[in-house]
């Protein structure tokens, strides 16, 4: 849902307001801040049309009792169900449609709630990423990075990040030789309920880069992995283990990933890529190596002076 600048996530999955914050403040968003009264019956009709009624906002007296302040950014507008806000050290956050599905009253922040997340910086350039810093918005540049060693990634204002197959990595700086790439990739988990263990093997090359590896909860399925709430990040530990090799094994009793959300399962889920260069070209002894700037015949190969 999108409304003027700002862009919506209505989440009708029900969590105590810190989770719901924490929720949002993963996705690069934050709970709702509401400005006008267009802004809420959008919202509540948004939310009317998946089932829900009752969601978490924003505002809250956590600081201080009776002081409610916005979790991001500052509005004068309100609309208190009647008698509300009532002053209470348990009553500390804010919830939207408490009476006859419209209103705001306080609730105890574990009470569980859908929510609303709310980008309010959105310029709709799918090339930054935009947030609130300071108060204030700030759109940094997209890096688009698949991970795939063999493509090479830009990002078009109209349609996002792009891959195009390239042989950069490949490049033997020959101009007698024809570089290829060719990729695979490669994806495993372990976890305290599946296997410790898990081999990853090539059946080419090595294995040139680690596109994720997180334990915890990530979201998604190979090819389209997602940081979840509870993570740590395992990159140098897969790194270690793997990358210049045809294959490696990945050991959960090794990981060094602690535990990021005691008492709740998890696993560590890892994608990388294999990559496998191919250079074919005359091979004139006459004329070639013909090796670029900076680089020295040896051997056939071209090598940095």
């Amino acid at each position: 849902m999108t409304l003027g600048t700002s862009t919506y996530a209505v989440c009708a999955s029900q969590r105590s307001w810190y989770a719901a914050h924490a929720t949002c403040l993963a996705l690069g968003m934050d709970l709702l801040t509401l400005e006008t009264l267009e802004e809420e019956d959008a919202v509540v009709t948004a939310a009317a049309g998946i089932g829900v009624s009752t969601l978490w906002l924003g505002y809250n007296d956590l600081a201080a009792d009776g002081a409610h302040a916005w979790t991001q950014g500052g509005s004068d507008y309100a609309n208190w169900c009647s008698g509300q806000p009532s002053v209470s050290q348990t009553f500390d956050c804010s919830a939207l449609g408490s009476c006859d599905g419209t209103g705001w009253s306080v609730r105890q922040c574990d009470t569980p709630a859908a929510f609303v997340c709310e980008n309010p910086c959105d310029d709709h350039d799918p090339c930054t990423k935009d947030a609130v810093v300071a108060s204030a918005c700030q759109h940094v540049a997209v890096v688009c990075d698949d991970g795939d060693p063999c493509t090479e990634e830009t990002c078009d204002p109209t349609g996002g990040c792009e891959a195009t197959p390239s042989a950069a990595t490949c490049d033997d700086h020959d101009a007698c030789t024809d570089d290829a790439c060719e990729s695979t990739r490669l994806c495993a988990q372990v976890g305290e309920q599946l296997a410790k263990v898990a081999t990853l093997s090539c059946p080419s090359g090595v294995i040139a880069n680690v596109a994720f590896a997180t334990y915890g909860k990530p979201l998604g399925s190979c090819g389209s992995y997602e940081v979840g709430a509870c993570a740590a990040d395992v990159t140098a530990y897969v790194e270690g283990k793997c990358l210049g090799l045809s294959d490696c094994t990945i050991d959960l009793s090794e990981s060094g990933g602690g535990d990021p959300c005691p008492g709740i399962f998890k696993v560590l889920a890892v994608e990388v890529y294999c990559s496998a260069c191919t250079h074919a070209g005359p091979g004139d002894a006459g004329a070639c190596p013909a090796c670029d700037q900076g680089y020295i015949p040896v051997d056939g190969l071209c090598l940095p002076e």
